[in-house]
């Protein structure tokens, strides 16, 4: 299952699967995996989360909003 398919989950299962302590570490593993493979696809990276041990469904939201919330900075000094 790709990753749009994995962001159509519904809510309830994303809320059973995290929680908000255990985010960070997470977070900074995605982080990581951007910086290291700029030019990497969204399913590769997807693909390195997963080989990790982050849930589908985290995977999944972590590679659409973790570059949205880049941009937001970036556009902040702007």
């Amino acid at each position: 299952m790709g990753v749009m398919a994995m962001l159509r989950q519904p809510r309830s299962a994303l809320r059973q699967c995290y929680s908000l302590e255990g985010m960070n570490p997470v977070i900074t593993d995605v982080v990581a995996i951007f910086r290291e493979f700029p030019n990497a696809s969204d399913d590769e990276v997807f693909r390195k989360l997963l080989a990790m041990g982050v849930e589908r469904v985290i995977a999944a939201r972590l590679v659409e909003f973790v570059p949205m919330a880049y941009c937001r900075l970036l556009l902040s000094d702007a």
